[in-house]
């Protein structure tokens, strides 16, 4: 290269730096559509909760919705299924209608609990149409030492999702510090790039010891002394762990504690179980009598279907199209004690929309609820429907397909005691295995009968439980048993004659890299 410089004049003394610039652009990243699980409308905001796929950290997320022009303020919090860990991140988006800029992606900090919770300010207009949410995760890249090798075979293979081993400590882990310096794009930028194969199932893998056959059938069990059974089939499941999730009326007549819950096979062995905390979310109508008027208060009585119950939310429904009155919320509990849980106003505008009307409650464990308005000369209100939220737990099972029976209703039970209890803290927790569990059939939910509700109480005596402390410490592991860790999935790569290569891993690799690992 000649470079030459003219001009008038030999009195200057021009410089010439050349600089030499490479511009890397990193792979493209990844959009995941997240379900919605619910979503609530109360006083000008939109409360959204979505589920977090395992495996998918999201840093952004992106928002698509029908409504032409709005300006709002958003927060995402970071949540487990009733408890919340904290505020991820907040700002704004907008849709200009043409006029400015679209800002629809939210930057967020890394999740670890199972669900999403977006609070969107909706202030004094409607709601978001078709509100979809997808998480932004960024694609990953491997940098990894390669042999010379020819570019017409695959010489090397990726492995990965076998979910039992730990993350590996190979020498090329100190590259990650190198790369942080600001010549190191350009650098990785001239790597040569493998190219991915096809994703296949690994022939070699060797999946876990079903747990049946590392804890067999317990002791034979006298059945005479429990009031009720309710039989159930297992057909298929990962590891032999089955899955039941109990109804309300499944706790009708069950201990708080469920010492008197046994599971039997059709031997009348028992089999070994474990609780999870109260993670399914249900809702169940509630008759509402026409109310009683009482001096200048009208007063409704609302019975759930099957009693006592653990509620966490009330919502009613009334056309009324306009209103303002002072309220009180009182829970009648089995004994006919009533506690106050709530008061205040509850009001429409004239020409807003029709929301129900929603009460946090708790969780409260009840009878019968009593809701007393103050009408003074109003007619009183009419509402349509009571809806109540309760949280129920899921019962796992260590059980070979075949069929069973879940035998309750004994007051003077001792807890069951398995050993499995304090295996599992060598293994992961149960409700981490749920996505790859048997859901149970049959005859195992109540279909009718008095029903009691997992009271707060009981969920953190479940919690606190030695099963669910040795699970909270548990290493990522389903099942185990097997001397030899091998992964599930393969995928070749076929690498340049270059020594170091870069893989540009796909949505499957992202996964397993966040979850799994990659060995």
């Amino acid at each position: 290269m000649r470079i030459e410089l003219r001009g008038q004049g030999g009195y200057l003394n021009p410089k010439f730096i050349w600089h030499e610039q490479t511009t890397t652009t990193p792979p493209p990243g990844i959009s995941i559509p997240l379900q919605v699980l619910e979503t609530h409308h109360d006083a000008g905001h939109t409360l959204v909760t979505l589920a977090r796929p395992a495996g998918v950290v999201p840093d952004a997320l992106s928002f698509v919705t029908q409504t032409t022009s709005f300006e709002r303020s958003v927060r995402v919090r970071d949540a487990r299924v009733d408890t919340m860990l904290g505020e991820l991140g907040s700002g704004q988006i907008a849709r200009g209608a043409g006029l400015l800029d679209d800002a629809l992606t939210l930057a967020i900090a890394r999740a670890t609990g199972t669900r999403l919770q977006i609070d969107i300010s909706d202030g004094d207009s409607g709601a978001l149409q078709d509100l979809r949410v997808a998480a932004s995760v960024e694609r990953p890249t491997l940098i990894f030492d390669a042999p010379a090798g020819s570019t017409d075979a695959p010489v090397l293979m990726l492995r990965y999702g076998g979910a039992r081993t730990r993350a590996p400590d190979y020498d090329v882990a100190a590259l990650a510090a190198a790369a942080s310096n600001s010549t190191a794009p350009a650098k990785l930028g001239k790597l040569e790039l493998a190219r991915l194969g096809t994703a296949t199932r690994n022939p070699s893998f060797e999946p876990a010891r079903p747990l049946a056959e590392i804890f067999p059938a317990g002791a034979t069990l006298d059945t005479r002394p429990y009031a009720f059974r309710r039989r159930f089939s297992v057909h298929s499941g990962h590891a032999d762990l089955a899955r039941i999730e109990l109804e309300p009326a499944d706790l009708a007549t069950m201990r708080s504690d469920f010492a008197d819950l046994r599971v039997v096979d059709a031997n009348g062995l028992q089999r070994p179980f474990l609780f999870s905390g109260a993670d399914t979310r249900k809702e169940i109508y509630a008759e509402i009598a026409e109310p009683v008027r009482e001096g200048e208060n009208s007063v409704y009585t609302i019975t759930p279907p099957m009693a006592p119950i653990t509620v966490e939310s009330l919502t009613l429904d009334t056309s009324a199209a306009q209103f303002e009155r002072s309220y009180e919320l009182l829970a009648v509990d089995p004994q006919s004690r009533a506690t106050q849980l709530t008061s205040g106003r509850i009001s429409r505008k004239l020409g807003a929309p029709s929301e129900p009307l929603r009460f946090d409650l708790g969780p409260t464990l009840l009878s019968r609820l009593e809701l007393h308005v103050v009408d003074a000369d109003d007619a009183a209100l009419r509402f349509e429907h009571a809806k109540l939220v309760t949280r129920l737990p899921t019962l796992y099972v260590i059980a070979p397909p075949g069929e069973y029976a879940l035998m309750f209703g004994r007051p003077d039970a001792t807890p069951a005691r398995y050993a499995h209890r304090g295996a599992y803290a060598h293994r992961r927790r149960p409700d981490d295995c749920a996505r790859q569990s048997a859901h149970a059939s049959g005859t195992a939910r109540l279909r009718s009968g008095f029903g009691r509700g997992p009271c707060n109480a009981r969920s953190r005596r479940a919690d606190r439980s030695p099963a669910a402390r040795a699970g909270a410490r548990g290493r990522r592991t389903c099942g185990g048993g097997a001397s030899e860790v091998r992964s599930s999935h393969e995928a070749t790569m076929e690498p340049s004659e270059s020594p170091v290569a870069v893989a540009a891993a796909g949505h499957s690799a992202a996964r397993s890299q966040a979850r799994d690992r990659f060995v």
